[in-house]
């Protein structure tokens, strides 16, 4: 396999820096701020795993940990782990969202399916196409996954029987950190098994300053972006802006949340969700529940939610809270609902104190505007009935 010395790759990769700068700046939905310094997954030879894996090595022994994709499809046999050691700092820089895809190989996974008998060692299979865990609880974490999409081709979404195995998530988050943070930039995530993103870890170990921004998720088995709890403080700090999700639940046998919350704080703006619940699916499935949902385990502490638009689920945005399990100051505003069946807004519980809902519009699709407890609510300038130009 070709290594080539970093110091090489960074003095070698300037010319080409400044014109993959000069393409990015013409596209603000694809303007990233590119690394001064990186490696280059093209100055590597073998699959796309080994190039990946060799760039990833190389860039580890430099100061900077940066990996470019220039543009092109990336095969994949196996997901990409970013786990390098308790202290991991990596980031992965494509040069255009659109031109840099993350793909099955195919052609591979089917030669080596085996009936999806995995036992022998034998069957190959993508698992979660970025996965980020270690045995361990991190010391620190400084991760980005900035400017690509993730096609993972799932089968299962298109309800075809399956001849190669791909399953997981999109991007999952294991083993948790206390300091650091980790960053999703301008990635769409498409035709997942399981989560988009799953942030996942239940052993008690917070995962905080998580920021998820620019993204689009589309056709996912499960939810769009799925968080678990943490046990004591729990997770903070939990950013989720300018993001989209569509069509989710296509193999829930639950229920599978556009945005399933349990986070401590949490800031989310500007966020569009379009169910696919008027989609016909298969037995013993179900059409998803909530497009925001604040599950009772995250006992929210603060949460600013503004600038949504939602149509077509059970529920728009649900705040369930459940016994010892509360939240306070929740603040939704500027919303557009449309098109529910059961409530465009459920609060849920008596475990609530010093949320507001304000300057919003819901029309309703046979379900009541607002579902609210005797306390904790208060209520200002909320519109039921269709508002102008309303999207269909």
């Amino acid at each position: 396999m070709k290594y080539l010395n970093p110091s090489i790759v960074m003095s070698a990769a300037a010319l080409f820096l400044i014109s993959a700068c000069a393409h990015l700046r013409g596209d603000p939905s694809t303007e990233v701020e590119m690394p001064k310094q990186y490696v280059n997954v093209a100055d590597f030879e073998g699959t796309a795993n080994e190039r990946i894996e060799a760039a990833i090595t190389a860039a580890m022994e430099t100061g900077h940990k940066t990996v470019f994709f220039p543009n092109g499809e990336y095969l994949l046999r196996h997901g990409l782990n970013l786990n390098r050691g308790l202290h991991t700092e990596l980031h992965l820089v494509g040069e255009s969202r659109d031109g840099v895809r993350l793909t099955p190989d195919i052609e591979y996974l089917v030669a080596n399916y085996n009936d999806g008998n995995f036992q022998d060692g034998n069957g190959k299979r993508l698992a979660h196409m970025i996965n980020l865990s270690a045995p361990d609880v991190f010391d620190f974490v400084d991760v980005s996954i900035q400017n690509m999409t993730l096609d993972m081709k799932s089968q299962a979404i298109y309800y075809q029987p399956v001849t190669y195995n791909v399953v997981g998530h999109g991007i999952r988050v294991g083993t948790g950190w206390r300091k650091g943070q980790f960053k999703v930039d301008r990635v769409t995530i498409m035709n997942v098994a399981g989560y988009g993103i799953g942030i996942q870890d239940r052993g008690g170990h917070p995962k905080n300053n998580m920021t998820l921004t620019n993204l689009h998720i589309e056709r996912t088995g499960s939810d769009g972006i799925d968080t678990k709890e943490a046990s004591g403080e729990g997770n903070r700090n939990l950013v989720i802006r300018d993001v989209t999700v569509k069509d989710i639940g296509y193999t829930d046998t639950g229920a599978a949340p556009a945005l399933d919350i349990r986070y401590r704080t949490v800031i989310m703006e500007r966020v569009k969700l379009i169910s696919a619940g008027s989609r016909t699916l298969p037995d013993g499935k179900r059409n998803n529940i909530a497009g925001i949902n604040f599950r009772p385990e995250g006992n929210v502490l603060s949460a600013r939610v503004s600038d949504v638009y939602a149509k077509g689920f059970t529920t728009a945005i649900h705040l369930h809270a459940a016994g010892e399990h509360q939240h306070k100051n929740i603040h939704i505003s500027d919303f557009k609902i449309h098109d529910y069946s059961y409530a465009g807004i459920c609060v849920r519980g008596s475990g609530h104190a010093g949320h507001t809902i304000s300057d919003g519009h819901v029309h309703s699709g046979g379900g009541k505007a607002l579902m609210l407890p005797e306390q904790g609510v208060t209520i200002r300038n909320v519109a039921e009935g269709p508002w102008p130009n309303q999207q269909r």
